[in-house]
């Protein structure tokens, strides 16, 4: 089977494959096809633009982050946000 891309599609695929993250065009379709293939198994995990309730959205995809990583997250982050993104002095 061949298929015709737009160029931006073509020139995605490229890239992909000159970063090294995949050996070959084919294998970044594989991997697409196999992401849409999980969306269409599970719809709950497709993005959704509703965002009426912005926090069960949220809620919905911090729940896919472990614990673990939560952890990590610093106690002060809302205060020092500038501290942690930018470096200036904390604030607290």
């Amino acid at each position: 089977m061949r298929a015709i891309l737009s160029p931006d599609v073509e020139q995605l695929i490229l890239d992909r494959v000159r970063t090294g993250e995949y050996g070959s065009a084919d294998e970044v379709v594989r991997r697409g096809l196999a992401l849409l293939e999980k969306t269409e198994k599970n719809p709950q995990n497709v993005a959704t633009t509703d965002t009426s309730d912005l926090s069960a959205v949220f809620e919905r995809i911090s729940s896919d982050v472990p614990d673990v990583d939560w952890q990590k997250v610093p106690v002060d982050l809302s205060t020092n946000l500038d501290h942690y993104l930018y470096g200036a002095q904390k604030t607290s």
